[in-house]
């Protein structure tokens, strides 16, 4: 049976492909803006009318809606030129009621939730590195944003509802902060986790759909900590693949592979698999593509816009506690800090050693503006980036 490459697919994959895209703007291709905000004034107009079938629903929509989306935008602008230490909680607060509209956008009957809680949480401790988030999991009542915003980036790592709240150490889960990650590493002297996919590619064969990640020329023991991490990776040498295996409980071991041969393997190379089953032979279908984003997205993926659009990397770091998205650890920690800076501004200073406000200034400067396009794309379910800038 041959494998066959599937050259051109949906922009929004592997990242933020969806089930069901009911705005349907950009017909799947990516999405280049100048004006955040008139985009979003566009998104709203778009849902509203698409999802309204009366005058007063459309009124009330665009009264709750608007108005949230007013609001964001005037924080976020007033955050931008503000003072370090004022800044979070304006973030914050940006981050909040955008996320209020997407929480709606993304509700399958289309009807508005009426009330919102924060739904997180912080336990504030003498030093940053013991201080934690907690997030809130009931569904009775007004609506937790904060779990329903983890639910809509990390659907596999969020807890159920009612499950108990769910508490998280703030500097663990901001190693995997993609944006700050080497500064991180810097600071607290740790290794870095991140692996950069240089390349990708999407196969079938028969009924089974093949993402693979070219992760170039690797050592043994990155190699090896990326498969006791979870993934799927092959090594090809000397125009043979080998498959690892877990021996003993934790010794890595490659075999030969003479499942498949894959077509443009790189000498040297180690790669990322992730599969899903299909239920035809044929190109995937809208709900094809989001199931194995979500099988990559389980397995763990982040990303970063830049100058030449999106990044991706996957993790060496075992440890799953650590492994949120770059989304959630933004919002989390924007929360946190906004959280000191509005009930303890006389302590911001003290928490941080030198270096940590250091991370905390890199951190400020760089993720509001990666949240931003991020939810976007998610909302879209394609890959959304500015016009004419760098990040």
């Amino acid at each position: 049976m041959s494998i066959i490459q599937i050259r051109k697919y949906l922009n929004g994959f592997p990242l933020f492909s969806m089930d069901y895209n009911k705005l349907k703007i950009g017909s799947g291709e990516k999405i280049i803006i100048s004006d955040i905000w008139a985009f979003w004034d566009y998104i709203l107009k778009r849902y509203i009318e698409k999802t309204t079938k009366t005058t007063t629903d459309k009124l009330k929509k665009e009264k709750v809606l608007f108005s949230f989306l007013e609001q964001a935008k005037n924080f976020y602008e007033s955050a931008e030129n503000s003072p370090v230490k004022s800044q979070p909680l304006l973030y914050y607060y940006a981050f909040l009621n955008l996320s209020k509209i997407a929480i709606n956008i993304s509700r399958s009957d289309n009807i508005l939730f009426k009330g919102y809680t924060h739904g997180i949480s912080e336990d504030y401790q003498s030093e940053f590195s013991k201080s934690s988030v907690t997030i809130k999991t009931s569904n009775n009542g007004d609506i937790q944003v904060a779990h329903e915003m983890l639910r809509l980036f990390d659907l596999s790592k969020a807890p159920p509802y009612n499950f108990g709240p769910k508490n998280l150490n703030i500097r663990d889960i901001l190693s995997h902060c993609i944006g700050i990650h080497r500064s991180y590493s810097e600071i607290y002297k740790k290794p870095e986790f991140f692996i950069k996919i240089i390349d990708h590619t999407l196969f079938r064969k028969g009924k089974t759909l093949y993402f693979r990640g070219d992760l170039g020329c690797l050592s043994e023991t990155d190699a090896e900590k990326l498969v006791k991490a979870g993934y799927n990776i092959i090594k090809f040498e000397d125009d043979i693949c080998y498959s690892p295996s877990i021996q003993n409980g934790s010794n890595v071991h490659w075999s030969l592979d003479t499942g498949v041969i894959y077509p443009n393997f790189k000498n040297g190379h180690y790669y990322y698999f992730c599969s899903i089953t299909m239920r035809y032979s044929k190109d995937p279908t809208h709900s094809e593509y989001y199931n194995l984003s979500k099988e990559i997205r389980k397995d763990g993926v982040w990303y970063y816009i830049g100058s030449n659009g999106y990044t991706l990397y996957i993790s060496k770091c075992m440890d799953p506690s650590f492994r949120y998205s770059q989304e959630s650890i933004i919002y989390m920690m924007m929360f946190y800090l906004g959280s000191i800076t509005r009930y303890r501004p006389h302590l911001f200073d003290s928490l941080f050693s030198n270096k940590e406000q250091w991370l905390v200034s890199e951190f400020l400067k760089t993720q509001p503006k990666q949240y931003l396009y991020l939810l976007t794309a998610q909302i879209l379910g394609q890959q959304v980036t500015k016009a004419y800038a760098m990040f």
